[in-house]
C-alpha cells in the first residue's frame, strides 16, 4: 500500500481534531474523503503530509513512518512522496508561473526540467501563462498553475485540500476531472478532501468522516 493509515488519532486542545481511524490507499488509486466543518479533514491532511505528529497511531507512507520521523525526516519523505493542493494555493505571489514550478522541483530535490515543466504547462492548457504572476491569473487560470506545481514534482500522491469549494457546478466537475486525469497520467495517488459532496460521481471510492472525526463508511460508488 502506498498510504497505510492505522487507528490513527489527533485532538486540538481547544477541541476538535481526527480520529481514531484506519483506512488505506493504494499506488494509483483515487479517493474521495468528505466530512463536514469541524470533522477534523484538514486536520487528516497535515497528519498525513507531517505536518502534525500524531498523538497515536501511524502513517505508512511509501513504506516509509511518517509518524516517527522527526521534523527533518518528515520534511524529506513529504519532499519525495507527496504533493499538496491547497484550497488557498499559496503560489508564491512574487514568482511567474514558470519560477513556481522551478522553485517546487528545487525544493523537492529534483533537477531543473524545462522540457517537463513546459509540457505540464501545455497539458494543463496555461502554457501561455508561464511568465505572469500569480495576481494576473484569473481563479481557474491559478487552480490549473497550483495543480502544475504539485504535478512538477513527481509525487506518488496527490493531496488536495477543498479544491473545489468556491466553484459552481460545472467549475467543480471540470476540476474533479482534471485532478483525476492528472493524476492517471503522473501515476500518482489521489486523496481529495472535501465537504463538497458534488463531486461523488467522479470517483470510484468514497470515504466519509461523520462529526466526531471517525470514520463513518468507505464504500466504493
Amino acid at each position: 500500500m502506498l498510504l497505510d493509515v492505522a487507528d490513527l488519532a489527533f485532538r486540538h486542545p481547544g477541541g476538535g481534531g481526527v480520529g481514531p481511524l484506519s483506512f488505506t490507499l493504494a499506488a494509483g488509486e483515487a479517493c474521495l474523503l468528505l466530512g463536514p466543518s469541524g470533522s477534523g479533514k484538514s486536520t487528516l491532511v497535515q497528519l498525513i503530509a507531517g505536518l502534525l505528529s500524531p498523538q497515536s497511531g501511524s502513517i505508512l507512507l511509501a513504506g516509509e513512518p511518517m509518524h516517527a520521523l522527526g521534523a527533518t525526516g518528515r520534511d524529506n519523505l513529504r519532499r519525495r512522496t507527496l504533493a499538496i493542493v491547497f484550497q488557498s494555493l499559496r503560489l508564491v505571489s512574487a514568482l511567474s508561473v514558470h519560477a513556481n514550478l522551478a522553485l517546487a522541483r528545487r525544493l523537492a530535490g529534483l533537477p531543473a526540467d524545462p522540457a517537463r515543466m513546459g509540457a505540464l504547462l501545455e497539458r494543463l492548457g496555461i502554457a501561455h501563462l508561464a511568465g505572469r504572476l500569480p495576481r494576473e491569473l484569473s481563479q481557474g487560470e491559478a487552480q490549473r498553475a497550483a495543480l502544475a506545481r504539485a504535478l512538477v514534482t513527481e509525487p506518488k500522491l496527490l493531496l488536495a485540500d477543498e479544491p473545489t469549494s468556491a466553484l459552481d457546478d460545472s467549475a467543480a466537475a471540470a476540476a474533479a476531472m482534471l485532478l483525476l486525469d492528472c493524476a492517471r497520467e503522473a501515476g500518482a495517488a489521489l486523496l481529495v478532501v472535501t465537504h463538497d459532496s458534488r463531486l461523488k460521481p467522479h470517483f470510484a471510492r468514497a470515504i466519509a468522516l461523520g462529526a466526531d472525526g471517525r470514520i463513518a463508511t468507505d464504500t466504493a460508488i
